[in-house]
């Protein structure tokens, strides 16, 4: 295999890596193929607070290897100190920066890079975003010849790629992490929150509509589709209609989208249901398509718990428990003998409750409180 045919390797091994965490010790075998080099390491940098941190090496930097060096030799790595000063994407050639008496006598060689075989070097800094860099280094042994002027050019090829690939991992590191705040907040509400496409397949779904459909008792997952558990012809072509309608009329404004309806079970209030128009995106390439969003309230399941309370508003574990019988429709005395307290113990709650809230007057706290809960109606 020639030079250019290892470098293109290289090259798309690293796009693979942005979009796969699990690819980058692949991607340190093929920067060693391309360089004729036995060792190799890639540092993630924080300019603003000098930390450092190897996120891709071979095999010869073992993990106690990295440890050591993320926690103290990256404050005295000559070339990582250099790195900054030749200046972003330009290629240092060891021996062109630092003579190599200079290097061999230096305590990072002396005590750590020798006994891995860092001898002879060649590198690039990176800026990827912000105070964010990565520092890339390729090392021979001192028995091998030092690179050469052929290597920096296949180095100065090799590195915008490297930067492009660095930028897309770390935007699509965001792009993860915002998702899995949103679902994680999806997964907090009080309803059960389904996406579906026309077809009635299921797209997305929280944790409360998993637990609607692990029960049965209303709605189920037929093949990945939504279905009235009862099976009933006339409550599956009405979850049909109203999910067809909400995303027909993305491109029909004529069309009446979505409504409500219940579905009733066997020995327990009936499942409430609103399904309403949706704009559905499944990977961060594809396009919005037209979807619908079907909201789940089961109407014998407490609507919210006193920690939500308590966590909007700085209640106690009894306010949040005052708060949340009185949004369930209890009164003073209802909730004293509940929670077996005197009237005028809940009382003082409720004013403690109302005055974290803001409210002034019982039904306003109420309606204040009704907001929070998702409608069944």
């Amino acid at each position: 295999m020639t030079s250019d045919d290892k470098l293109s390797r290289l090259v798309a091994q690293l796009y693979e890596a942005s979009m796969d965490e699990t690819q980058w010790g692949t991607v340190a075998e093929e920067v060693i193929a391309a360089f004729d080099a036995p060792s190799m390491l890639l540092a993630v940098c924080d300019t603003a607070t000098g930390a450092a941190q190897v996120s891709a090496a071979t095999a010869n930097m073992t993990e106690a290897r990295i440890r050591t060096w993320n926690e103290y030799y990256h404050k005295v790595d000559l070339y990582l100190a250099l790195g900054p000063k030749v200046g972003a994407s330009n290629i240092l050639l060891g021996q062109e920066w630092i003579p190599q008496d200079v290097w061999l006598n230096s305590e990072i060689y002396r005590d750590y890079a020798r006994h891995v075989d860092m001898c002879h070097f060649l590198g690039s800094w990176i800026q990827v975003r912000g105070s964010t860099a990565c520092a890339l280094g390729i090392h021979r042994p001192e028995r091998a010849a030092a690179f050469d002027d052929q290597a920096s050019r296949r180095a100065a090829a090799f590195v915008p790629h490297l930067q492009r690939a660095l930028q897309m991992k770390l935007r699509l590191e965001e792009v993860s992490l915002e998702r899995d705040r949103a679902q994680a907040l999806v997964d907090r509400m009080d309803c059960g929150v389904m996406v579906v496409d026309r077809n009635s397949r299921i797209l997305s779904a929280n944790r409360y509509a998993e637990e609607v459909l692990a029960a049965g008792a209303c709605l189920v997952s037929h093949h990945g589709h939504l279905l009235a558990a009862s099976l009933s012809p006339t409550a599956n072509r009405m979850l049909r209609h109203m999910i067809r309608a909400s995303v027909d009329v993305m491109t029909d404004p004529a069309i009446a989208p979505g409504g409500s309806l219940t579905l009733p079970r066997d020995g327990g209030p009936p499942i409430a249901i609103q399904i309403a128009p949706f704009r559905w995106r499944s990977g961060s390439l594809l396009p919005m398509a037209s979807a619908a969003i079907v909201f789940i309230r089961d109407l014998g399941r407490r609507l919210v718990g006193g920690a939500t309370f308590q966590a909007l508003f700085g209640l106690t574990a009894a306010e949040g428990a005052v708060a949340t019988a009185l949004v369930e429709g209890m009164s003073i005395d209802e909730i004293a003998a509940l929670h077996g307290v005197s009237r005028n113990t809940v009382r003082t709650q409720l004013s403690s409750v109302k005055a974290k809230t803001g409210t002034g007057r019982q039904g306003e706290l109420i309606a204040l409180l009704a907001r929070i809960v998702p409608s069944a109606s």
